[in-house]
């Protein structure tokens, strides 16, 4: 396959995951015909140091792909700006990425999943995003196609373009419009429930979250992501082990392959799987309401 886009990998400190993360990747069909990016953010701690270096010592070890670059960094970013700076600086050499984090696991079709997305819809501006992560929803196995449209991305491992990039507002500048306009909110809210309370945290300072900004730049857009109907990825740092994860087996998946790749033509939203999509992020957002009431009555 011509003209692939490189692969962005960001690892901070966790050893084990990143084995997992890697070996997987190394697996994958096209990894010797694609060009890796490595960026390794620094140590928050002085505690953190040690499985920093850990962390650079296996990634350094890396092969099979067409050529792999270590970005390391002496302070820490955080993640968010690690992730913003990262991509930016890749996308000054190519016009479009893949992007995933140290806590992913892949089946061996992943690349070529979305680099065949990306082709696709390159030309579809409607398209803000791909992921290889596959939701849980009872509708999507349903269906024939080997993606759907979502008014929600993901961030466990996604994929754009340069023009969308560059599109998005990281300053949020219209942060004093959302907050007060409901419909705003409503309308953020068809990706989920949770994402107009994630978005006024970030605008709070309570979060730092490079994602809620790039889901709300594209809501903004009218932009739709294209999403696996069959899981390409499945994340395995659920288990309390990442700086803004907890432990929980709601979004695992069961990873599973194709032989081809059979891509919607219409960009449009499937009615039977954004009713699953609202309803599971309902229920999220319920059950932390009700997990935040508990706290406050034991306190």
């Amino acid at each position: 396959m011509a003209d692939l886009a490189p692969l962005i990998l960001f690892v901070y400190n966790r050893p084990e995951h990143t084995k997992k993360t890697i070996s997987g990747l190394m697996q994958n069909r096209l990894a010797a015909e694609t060009e890796l990016y490595i960026f390794s953010d620094g140590p928050k701690t002085p505690s953190d140091e040690a499985k920093v270096n850990e962390v650079r010592q296996i990634v350094q070890a890396v092969t099979g792909f067409k050529k792999t670059e270590l970005i390391t960094g002496e302070k820490n970013k955080g993640l968010a700006n690690s992730v913003i700076s990262g991509v930016s600086t890749v996308f000054e050499k190519h016009d479009k990425v893949i992007v995933v984090e140290d806590d992913l696991e892949s089946t061996s079709d992943f690349l070529d999943f979305m680099n065949q997305a990306l082709g696709r819809y390159e030309n579809e501006q409607n398209v803000f995003s791909v992921t290889g992560y596959a939701y849980p929803f009872k509708a999507v196995g349903s269906l024939a196609e080997s993606a759907y449209f979502s008014y929600r991305g993901s961030s466990w491992s996604w994929a754009t373009w340069k023009d969308r990039w560059q599109s998005i507002d990281w300053e949020i500048k219209d942060k004093n419009d959302f907050i007060p306009d409901e419909n705003l909110r409503k309308v953020f809210n068809k990706g989920g429930a949770d994402l107009s309370p994630m978005l006024i945290k970030q605008i709070n300072g309570e979060v730092d979250s490079w994602a809620i900004r790039f889901a709300y730049n594209a809501s903004k857009q009218n932009k739709l992501h294209a999403v696996a109907s069959r899981a390409k990825i499945n994340n395995i740092g659920q288990d309390n082990s990442g700086t803004h994860s907890k432990k929980t087996s709601k979004y695992d998946v069961v990873l599973q392959e194709e032989k081809e790749f059979v891509f919607p033509d219409t960009v449009e939203i499937n009615p039977e799987i954004q009713r699953d999509l609202e309803d599971f992020f309902r229920k999220s957002a319920v059950k932390k309401l009700l997990s935040r009431i508990r706290g406050l009555i034991k306190g």
